[in-house]
């Protein structure tokens, strides 16, 4: 068995996206994949805003589990 914790690195390219996320990173993805190669992925995205010269966005955020068997 093993666990994979994904994040966004806070970089140049990335940096706009940390911005709207209040500093925190966009999202956090732990995926845990089975010896049959079976994998869950629990997906968090948090919530976002931004607002500049006329444009907005404004998303709550989730909470998201994808499942997939060896096969896809």
């Amino acid at each position: 068995m093993a666990s994979v914790k994904t994040t966004l690195v806070n970089n140049d390219a990335a940096k706009p996206l940390f911005d709207i996320a209040k500093g925190d990173t966009p999202f956090v993805i732990n995926t845990r994949i089975g010896y049959g190669g079976d994998t869950r992925s629990d997906i968090s995205l948090k919530p976002l805003n931004y607002e500049n010269a006329g444009e907005k966005v404004a998303f709550s955020g989730g909470e998201f589990q994808l499942n997939a068997d060896k096969d896809g």
